[in-house]
């Protein structure tokens, strides 16, 4: 909501969609080399595994994916960016920091599992908390450019890593269990397809576009998808804390976790389609009124997309990675059908369009996978309960001010 519009206006859609071809195989690179290991995390810290065992064991496979990434970074970089050398230099950087990545998202993971709320949130802020403050500064003195741009978002992305240690002291003195890595590469290989598969459906759309459009229509859809993916939050903030409590046993909130998400994104996916055609002109400037038609159809799509988290952690936690991975593997098989048909042809309107079967077709098949492997119905998941109200005013009054411990 800050950074978006001063990167905008400094940049113009050129510019955004040159910091888009930097920022997104970034963000994608440390989920795709997780190879399946982070949700493992979760689970095992929810379950009691030490951190020492879970660090050392985890370490050793996510050290050696991320040492072969960063040997070949050169490489990837040019061909997913040829031209432009300077945007180059920046996703060369951030692919050879993939090992330190790796370890940072591994560090978080042991703390999510271990529902230790307070460091988790602390330690998600860093980076956005560091941008608002940096980017403003660039954005006045006119230093801001796609490379203070790209440096500054490297650069909070490795922060974390001594807080995550100061935070997880045991980490500090990591130990090897072969028993738990077998358990856990098991694990992340039947959660990794899906895992992959999830992040295409999200991501694949704007990478094919760095290459086959040209950067102002990736720049036009980089700020739809921020204004579309505004109201997920809340959503991502159910799937968080619903992952670690099936873990360790509690089935029973997967219900009202669903039901509430549902009611979130339905009420700030409504404002946002309602607030959009006059608020991105405002906020962007009005060379991006053009992504207005592409905000309204993406907003169903990240609805759906945001539903879907909550299932799959529902499953994974539960132990069972694998039909998790086969819903994301057929809303890719949607995603890159569609792709091929509908971004020759229509461009980025097309991808949005395919944007929304996919994610159709994904939550689907998690419901069918969650009422066989789970046994929990449809109807427990869609419709209303009296407790729900009570768990709204509950949360309602576990953060308004002077309630806390109510």
């Amino acid at each position: 909501m800050v950074t978006g519009p001063l990167f905008a206006h400094a940049l113009g859609a050129t510019g955004r969609g040159l910091l888009a071809s930097v920022l997104v195989p970034l963000g994608a690179a440390p989920y795709v080399a997780q190879i399946g290991l982070g949700l493992f995390a979760v689970r095992a810290s929810a379950r009691g595994v030490s951190t020492a065992r879970l660090v050392g064991t985890l370490a050793v496979p996510l050290l050696v994916v991320g040492a072969t990434v960063a040997l070949v970074a050169g490489p990837l970089a040019g061909a997913l960016l040829p031209e432009d050398h300077a945007a180059q230099l920046w996703l060369h950087i951030g692919l050879i920091l993939l090992p330190l990545a790796l370890l940072t998202n591994v560090l978080g993971d042991v703390l999510w599992g271990a529902e230790r709320w307070r460091a988790v949130i602390t330690l998600r802020l860093i980076s956005p908390l560091g941008l608002v403050i940096v980017i403003p500064v660039l954005y006045v003195t006119d230093l801001l450019t796609v490379s203070s741009a790209a440096a500054t978002a490297i650069a909070l992305g490795i922060v974390p890593f001594p807080c995550l240690l100061f935070y997880l002291p045991d980490a500090r003195r990591p130990r090897i269990d072969r028993k738990l890595m077998r358990e856990a590469l098991g694990f992340g290989f039947r959660a990794w397809p899906g895992a992959l598969a999830g992040l295409a459906n999200q991501r694949l759309d704007q990478l094919l576009m760095i290459p086959l459009l040209p950067p102002r229509e990736l720049g036009l859809y980089a700020v739809a998808t921020t204004v579309a993916t505004l109201g997920t939050a809340p959503a991502t903030a159910v799937a968080t804390v619903v992952f670690p409590r099936i873990a360790a046993g509690d089935l029973r909130v997967l219900g009202p976790a669903f039901r509430l998400t549902t009611l979130l994104l339905l009420l700030t996916q409504g404002a946002l389609a309602l607030v959009a055609p006059l608020a991105i002109p405002i906020a962007f400037g009005s060379p991006f009124h053009a992504a207005v038609p592409l905000v309204l159809i993406l907003l169903p799509a990240w609805f759906l997309t945001a539903l879907a988290p909550v299932l799959a952690h529902a499953l994974a936690a539960s132990g069972y990675p694998g039909p998790g991975s086969v819903a994301q593997i057929a809303g890719l098989a949607c995603t890159a059908i569609g792709l091929a048909v509908t971004l020759p042809t229509l461009g980025a309107t097309g991808a949005a369009i395919t944007s929304v079967i996919a994610a159709a077709a994904t939550l689907a098949t998690l419901l069918r996978a969650t009422r066989r492997c789970l046994s929990v119905p449809l109807a427990e998941l869609l419709k209303p309960r009296k407790s729900d109200r009570d768990l709204a005013r509950a949360a309602l009054l576990a953060v308004l001010p002077g309630r806390r411990g109510s």
